[in-house]
Protein backbone atom coordinates (compact mmCIF):
# COMPACT_ATOMS: atom_id res chain seq x y z
CA UNK A 1 0.00 0.00 0.00
CA UNK A 2 1.69 2.92 -1.38
CA UNK A 3 0.32 6.32 -0.34
CA UNK A 4 -0.50 8.11 3.36
CA UNK A 5 -4.23 7.44 2.88
CA UNK A 6 -4.55 3.98 3.51
CA UNK A 7 -2.31 3.54 6.63
CA UNK A 8 -3.20 0.39 8.37
CA UNK A 9 -5.91 -0.80 6.35
CA UNK A 10 -6.84 -4.14 5.23
CA UNK A 11 -6.85 -3.23 1.59
CA UNK A 12 -7.78 -0.59 -1.00
CA UNK A 13 -10.97 -0.47 -3.03
CA UNK A 14 -11.70 2.16 -5.65
CA UNK A 15 -15.61 2.48 -5.89
CA UNK A 16 -16.84 4.59 -8.00
CA UNK A 17 -20.33 6.39 -8.04
CA UNK A 18 -19.82 5.97 -4.07
CA UNK A 19 -22.16 8.86 -3.30
CA UNK A 20 -25.19 7.29 -4.92
CA UNK A 21 -27.49 5.03 -4.29
CA UNK A 22 -25.80 1.96 -3.89
CA UNK A 23 -22.21 3.46 -3.87
CA UNK A 24 -23.29 4.77 -0.31
CA UNK A 25 -23.98 0.87 1.28
CA UNK A 26 -21.12 -0.46 -0.38
CA UNK A 27 -18.80 2.15 0.67
CA UNK A 28 -20.02 2.38 4.25
CA UNK A 29 -19.77 -1.78 4.45
CA UNK A 30 -15.89 -1.28 3.39
CA UNK A 31 -14.65 1.49 5.52
CA UNK A 32 -16.73 -0.15 8.31
CA UNK A 33 -14.49 -3.55 8.22
CA UNK A 34 -11.83 -1.73 7.92
CA UNK A 35 -10.41 -1.36 3.98
CA UNK A 36 -9.30 2.11 2.64
CA UNK A 37 -11.76 3.60 -0.13
CA UNK A 38 -10.50 5.54 -2.66
CA UNK A 39 -14.25 7.07 -3.39
CA UNK A 40 -14.70 8.47 -7.13
CA UNK A 41 -17.78 10.33 -7.97
CA UNK A 42 -18.58 13.01 -10.80
CA UNK A 43 -21.67 14.60 -8.24
CA UNK A 44 -24.27 14.62 -10.57
CA UNK A 45 -28.37 14.99 -9.33
CA UNK A 46 -28.58 11.73 -7.74
CA UNK A 47 -24.98 12.15 -5.22
CA UNK A 48 -25.26 12.58 -1.65
CA UNK A 49 -22.37 15.37 -0.85
CA UNK A 50 -23.78 15.13 2.80
CA UNK A 51 -22.53 11.49 3.31
CA UNK A 52 -18.81 13.20 3.19
CA UNK A 53 -19.05 14.69 6.06
CA UNK A 54 -21.28 11.61 7.62
CA UNK A 55 -18.30 9.38 6.91
CA UNK A 56 -15.45 11.88 8.14
CA UNK A 57 -17.42 11.83 11.70
CA UNK A 58 -17.02 8.01 11.70
CA UNK A 59 -13.96 6.90 9.84
CA UNK A 60 -10.53 7.86 10.25
CA UNK A 61 -9.20 10.87 7.70
CA UNK A 62 -7.01 8.40 6.26
CA UNK A 63 -8.98 5.64 5.79
CA UNK A 64 -11.00 7.77 2.64
CA UNK A 65 -9.64 9.91 -0.27
CA UNK A 66 -12.93 11.42 -2.32
CA UNK A 67 -12.45 12.47 -5.40
CA UNK A 68 -14.94 14.34 -7.33
CA UNK A 69 -14.66 13.23 -10.80
CA UNK A 70 -16.73 11.72 -13.34
CA UNK A 71 -15.03 8.33 -14.35
CA UNK A 72 -13.94 8.47 -18.01
CA UNK A 73 -11.88 11.92 -16.85
CA UNK A 74 -9.36 10.06 -13.99
CA UNK A 75 -5.68 9.86 -14.60
CA UNK A 76 -4.39 7.20 -12.74
CA UNK A 77 -5.62 5.04 -9.55
CA UNK A 78 -3.38 4.74 -6.63
CA UNK A 79 -2.01 1.60 -5.21
CA UNK A 80 -5.56 -0.19 -5.16
CA UNK A 81 -6.33 -3.66 -4.62
CA UNK A 82 -9.52 -3.70 -6.50
CA UNK A 83 -12.42 -1.75 -8.06
CA UNK A 84 -15.72 -1.69 -7.69
CA UNK A 85 -17.66 0.13 -10.44
CA UNK A 86 -21.22 1.46 -9.75
CA UNK A 87 -21.15 4.58 -11.45
CA UNK A 88 -23.37 5.18 -14.39
CA UNK A 89 -26.67 6.92 -15.91
CA UNK A 90 -29.92 5.71 -13.93
CA UNK A 91 -33.03 5.24 -15.80
CA UNK A 92 -32.40 3.14 -18.41
CA UNK A 93 -35.23 4.64 -20.48
CA UNK A 94 -33.93 7.75 -20.15
CA UNK A 95 -31.23 6.57 -22.69
CA UNK A 96 -33.49 6.54 -25.52
CA UNK A 97 -34.17 10.12 -25.18
CA UNK A 98 -30.34 10.95 -24.27
CA UNK A 99 -28.38 8.19 -25.20
CA UNK A 100 -24.82 9.59 -25.48
CA UNK A 101 -24.76 10.23 -22.05
CA UNK A 102 -25.33 6.60 -21.27
CA UNK A 103 -22.47 5.36 -23.75
CA UNK A 104 -20.20 8.22 -22.32
CA UNK A 105 -20.55 7.07 -19.01
CA UNK A 106 -21.69 3.37 -19.21
CA UNK A 107 -19.64 2.03 -22.02
CA UNK A 108 -16.92 4.00 -22.83
CA UNK A 109 -16.72 5.18 -18.77
CA UNK A 110 -16.23 1.40 -17.98
CA UNK A 111 -13.61 1.16 -20.97
CA UNK A 112 -11.74 3.50 -19.35
CA UNK A 113 -11.82 2.08 -15.90
CA UNK A 114 -10.43 -1.22 -17.31
CA UNK A 115 -7.93 0.47 -19.23
CA UNK A 116 -6.67 2.26 -16.04
CA UNK A 117 -6.53 -1.35 -14.41
CA UNK A 118 -4.99 -2.94 -17.38
CA UNK A 119 -2.20 -0.33 -17.30
CA UNK A 120 -1.09 -0.76 -13.48
CA UNK A 121 1.14 -3.72 -14.50
CA UNK A 122 3.87 -2.75 -12.60
CA UNK A 123 1.88 -5.23 -9.81
CA UNK A 124 -1.04 -7.37 -9.79
CA UNK A 125 -3.51 -6.02 -12.19
CA UNK A 126 -6.67 -5.50 -9.53
CA UNK A 127 -9.90 -7.34 -9.24
CA UNK A 128 -12.84 -5.46 -11.10
CA UNK A 129 -16.15 -5.52 -9.88
CA UNK A 130 -18.78 -4.24 -12.61
CA UNK A 131 -22.16 -4.03 -11.24
CA UNK A 132 -24.84 -3.55 -13.48
CA UNK A 133 -29.23 -3.36 -13.31
CA UNK A 134 -31.42 -6.53 -13.71
CA UNK A 135 -33.16 -4.24 -16.65
CA UNK A 136 -30.22 -5.63 -18.69
CA UNK A 137 -32.41 -8.72 -18.84
CA UNK A 138 -35.36 -6.59 -20.68
CA UNK A 139 -38.46 -7.01 -19.88
CA UNK A 140 -40.48 -10.09 -18.25
CA UNK A 141 -44.14 -10.79 -18.24
CA UNK A 142 -43.92 -12.59 -15.57
CA UNK A 143 -41.45 -13.13 -12.61
CA UNK A 144 -37.97 -12.02 -11.67
CA UNK A 145 -34.89 -12.18 -13.59
CA UNK A 146 -31.90 -14.95 -12.36
CA UNK A 147 -28.31 -15.11 -13.57
CA UNK A 148 -29.74 -17.69 -16.33
CA UNK A 149 -32.60 -15.82 -17.30
CA UNK A 150 -32.09 -15.78 -21.49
Amino acid sequence: MGSSFEAGCMRVIAVTGCLGFIGRYVTEKLLARGDAVYGVDAMTAVAEPKLLEQWARYFPFQQLKFVARDINDLGAFPDIDAVINLAAETHVDNSISDNARFVRSNVLGVQHLLEMCRGMRHYEIPTFIQISTDEVYGSLATGEATEVTP
